[in-house]
């Protein structure tokens, strides 16, 4: 009598939990169907923010949803894809703003809402957002695609071409006032580009700044960038730190776009792929 008692609980667990699969199966099936969903209505400019309720107030829930519709398709679809797992974990932290892996989002919403910081209203929420995105999509962080794309060497290719192209030029000039080429050490290379980041207004710069930071360890300093135990310590956090910066200025920064455009053409060109990429593996 008692085997087939457990006989039948054996049964009847089995029963229920066949069912709770084939539920699993088919809530799953509907998440994949609403992702696309959202997906297709990014191309129409509709954005979806359900994960700010509650963390941030209306108005700045209705800004960044004005700035999402106006941003490059790819970046509205790469939004409504991932914006219901968006974590912001505090909106008024006084330390460097960051994200962590299972915690989300770290920033202060004031400084990011207020102009005499020097850069665009949100910009270091959607840096940080973009390197949440990155993180759940397992593009640049898990180093899951960093092969597929190679960003990192084609930023550090970039960067060493333009560094040598403005070496050339300096021995060129030396040469045309009576000086040695052999006087024109890659140093003043350095020098000279970091001259030249500075010329560019410091809020279109940042990406810029940092990449040649990351590229050369510091040797060129444009203003802004990361120590350079950051870098040493973390080499392929260049394609990490590109990618989360021009997807955040691709929102709200355009004059910066265009600037990355003119020194990481190659690196922007993969930046695009890599967002094609977010959307056609989850589409």
């Amino acid at each position: 009598m008692q085997a087939a008692v457990q006989a039948r609980n054996v049964q009847e667990y089995d029963a229920i939990f066949m069912r709770r699969i084939k539920v699993e199966e088919k809530m799953y099936e509907i998440r994949q169907e609403l992702v696309t969903a959202k997906i297709n209505a990014a191309e129409h400019g509709i954005i979806y923010t359900s994960t700010l309720s509650g963390k941030l107030d209306k108005d700045n829930i209705e800004a960044i949803e004005k700035l999402l519709s106006q941003a490059p398709e790819n970046i509205r679809k790469v939004w409504n894809m991932h914006e219901d797992r968006i974590e912001i974990a505090d909106t008024m932290y006084s330390g460097t703003a960051h994200y962590s892996h299972g915690d989300g989002v770290y920033f202060d919403i004031f400084q990011d809402t207020t102009t005499i910081y020097g850069r665009p209203k949100f910009s270091v929420f959607f840096h940080e957002n973009g390197h949440q995105f990155d993180d759940l999509s397992g593009m640049l962080i898990y180093y899951s695609s960093e092969a597929r794309y190679d960003l990192t060497a084609t930023l550090k290719s970039e960067v060493e071409d333009h560094i040598q192209e403005v070496l050339r030029q300096l021995k060129v000039e030396a040469v045309a006032y009576g000086k040695s080429a052999k006087d024109i050490k890659k140093q003043n290379a350095y020098e000279a580009v970091e001259r030249e980041i500075k010329k560019i207004p410091q809020e279109h710069r940042r990406g810029l700044s940092d990449m040649f930071s990351g590229c050369t360890l510091n040797k060129v300093d444009g203003g802004y960038g990361h120590s350079t135990t950051y870098w040493k310590n973390n080499p392929e956090y260049v394609s990490v730190e590109f990618f989360a910066e021009t997807y955040s200025s691709s929102i709200v920064n355009p004059e910066a776009i265009e600037v990355i455009k003119q020194y990481f053409p190659r690196s922007y060109a993969k930046f695009e792929s890599i967002l094609e990429g977010m959307v056609a593996e989850r589409k």
